[in-house]
């Protein structure tokens, strides 16, 4: 019998799947790892990798997997139990409709007193965020000040920090309120 594999970023997503179908972890390691058992009916080793990207199911790579969730901020520990958090599910529903973990959308505009500034530095493994981020910064009528250093009059919403945290990029991203205007022209 053929051991069940699973393509890169799978076993991830049939986690957080079942963590928020309120499953038990011990009904997720039944459901995910098959076993896998030679013509006498004895269980054999598995490998761990497999070529292609493929990851072997196996107890380890599904606790390797659960760890890495919960160091992403995608599971957490209630109570003694593992639960979905607001990233994990928000990370499901960006992965059933093929879309960016953040999306540009309408913020209510509200004028500042002051100019303010948003620096980042995102890498390149989010690039379609970094994208969003820039194209949320348009919509709130930011204007480029130099590469990845925009500058307007409008105050940040709350909505769009929260959607910068629900992306996984707010630690790429500083947000400076300009008190004495120097030589930064309007």
């Amino acid at each position: 019998m053929k051991q069940r594999t699973y393509r890169r970023g799978e076993l991830a997503h049939l986690i957080l799947s079942g963590f928020a179908r309120h499953h038990t972890l011990s009904d997720m390691i039944g459901e995910l790892l098959a076993r896998r058992t030679n013509a006498s009916g004895a269980e054999m080793s598995a490998p761990r990798k497999i070529n292609e990207g493929k990851v072997a199911a196996n107890k380890q790579s599904f606790r390797t997997t659960v760890s890495k969730l919960r160091r992403q901020g995608m599971l957490e520990n209630k109570d003694g139990l593992l639960t979905i958090t607001r990233r994990g599910l928000a990370f499901l529903n960006a992965r059933k409709k093929k879309e960016p973990l953040m999306q540009a959308r309408e913020y209510k505009k509200e004028k500042g007193e002051s100019p303010t500034i948003v620096a980042f530095d995102i890498p390149e493994r989010f690039r379609a965020r970094r994208a969003m981020l820039r194209e949320a910064l348009g919509m709130l009528d930011y204007k480029l000040l130099q590469q990845s250093v925009w500058i307007g009059k409008n105050k940040i919403p709350a909505e769009f920090l929260e959607d910068l945290r629900d992306a996984g990029i707010i630690r790429f991203v500083h947000i400076f309120e300009v008190k004495k205007e120097g030589t930064i022209l309007q």
